[in-house]
């Protein structure tokens, strides 16, 4: 893996140009619009989820809920994306017994969605994105959830130390 050999000498393998990036674009037939799948983003987004669960071994989503659906751990005018792909799993499970950290950012869209990221703190002592959820709720509820959640796919992580802001749903 690339990131076992940061600090030795990197190979052509190591390192991604654009013309890699294109060329794997023309052998998969992937088309680009810069990440638009429809102009409705709530169709997007729900193309984007459904296209990662029809690849049950590479899902990177761990749990979806969309407004207007009923799930009972929700609202029906809640939105909920939860993601974690297979390294940021590994990450999680190798350095969360150390330190792990919650934020989450306000605003990034016309929405109000809030972003919350859980993070570790990996070997180079920088933080390291292994969870997000997306949500238009940010309350103790939806972070129950969401740490119930990831406990489903990782089981307990038991940190020495657990950092946030001051926010009180945390």
């Amino acid at each position: 893996m690339t990131r076992d050999r940061i600090g030795k000498k990197l190979k052509r393998v190591d390192l991604l140009t654009r013309k890699d990036v294109v060329n794997v674009q023309r052998s998969f037939k992937i088309e680009s619009r810069d990440g638009i799948r429809h102009e409705n983003d709530a169709v997007s987004v729900d193309l984007w989820v459904s296209q990662f669960c029809n690849d049950n071994e590479e899902n990177p989503v761990l749990y979806y809920k969309k407004q207007g659906e009923k799930k009972e751990d929700l609202e029906e005018s809640d939105f909920c994306l939860i993601i974690m792909n297979r390294y940021q799993q590994e990450m999680l499970m190798k350095f969360g017994k150390n330190i792990v950290a919650i934020d989450s950012t306000h605003g990034l869209n016309k929405y109000d969605f809030l972003m919350t990221t859980l993070m570790v703190v990996d070997e180079f002592g920088e933080g390291f994105p292994v969870t997000y959820m997306f949500s238009n709720r940010h309350d103790t509820h939806t972070i129950i959830l969401f740490f119930n959640i990831i406990k489903s796919k990782v089981g307990s992580i038991n940190a020495k130390t657990f950092m946030s802001d001051m926010e009180s749903t945390f």
